[in-house]
């Protein structure tokens, strides 16, 4: 199901028509939390690692407050989709917290008895999956990774939809915009800091393909509702057309058993 479009004046608007409702059913551990903190930190204000200060196609130049908060809500989407899949005995190696330069980065979020599985992460009011036209081919490879073991290929991607008001948080501190935080600083902006998640599902490969063969997007430049401008041009899948979690659990069961796919 596509968004619903809207031309008036020379602005073009979307607006979600098919949502799931965020269900706060599961809250991630405190350990896990500290060490989204601690990568988010060298990624951005350490200045250990680098993320990409703008998305691809993208105009915008992030500063080290917006870096900061992008990457503490992906890996905190990693280690939520970690410690769900465990409760359902679905064990995985832990999320990477290795801190790249520019130019690399990890892989595959999780690689689980040759399932290729990434995870996106997005605020709980969100219920769109979005993924940056450029970083596409038309086969539903992800261009970055085409010299990777995976070769960019995945066979779910995972949407993960987290309560942790970051950038409300850095927004209300000044923070946001700010190249420069001691650690001492964050660590007492994000004391007691917690974090709900919930899962409204995943899309497969084939879905992948089928959005790219239909141009579904949100155009650069384009709002998202009344506020969000596009900063890139986006493929989109709204998460009430999203695959539930289970059937995904119940693939990878299968992998154990040896009637689905086998181990690379």
């Amino acid at each position: 199901m596509t968004l619903t479009r809207k031309v008036q004046e020379n602005r073009i608007s979307y607006t979600v028509n098919n949502s799931r409702k965020f269900i706060p059913q599961y809250q991630l551990n405190i350990n896990a939390i500290n060490r989204c903190i601690d990568f988010a930190y060298a990624m951005s204000f350490g200045a250990q690692g680098e993320h990409r200060a703008n998305r691809s196609g993208g105009r915008k130049v992030r500063s080290n407050g917006e870096i900061f908060c992008d990457a503490f809500n992906g890996k905190l989407g990693e280690f939520a989709i970690h410690q769900y899949l465990a409760n359902q005995n679905i064990y995985l190696h832990e999320p990477d917290l290795e801190v790249y330069g520019r130019g690399r980065w990890d892989d595959t979020d999780f690689l689980y008895n040759g399932y290729h599985l990434s995870v996106k992460t997005t605020k709980h009011i969100g219920n769109l999956l979005l993924l940056e036209r450029d970083d596409w081919d038309q086969n539903g490879h992800y261009i970055p990774n085409y010299e990777s073991p995976s070769g960019g290929r995945y066979d779910a991607i995972i949407l993960v939809r987290v309560d942790s008001d970051i950038v409300k948080l850095f927004k209300n501190n000044k923070k946001y915009y700010n190249n420069v935080i001691t650690r001492n600083e964050l660590d007492a902006m994000l004391n007691n800091f917690s974090c709900s998640f919930d899962i409204p599902g995943y899309a497969d490969l084939a879905s992948l393909q089928q959005i790219i063969t239909n141009n579904q997007i949100i155009e650069q430049g384009s709002y998202l509702g009344q506020y969000t401008r596009m900063d890139a041009t986006n493929y989109y899948i709204q998460s009430g057309n999203l695959t539930p979690i289970s059937h995904l659990i119940h693939q990878l069961g299968e992998t154990v058993t040896g009637t689905s796919k086998t181990n690379k």
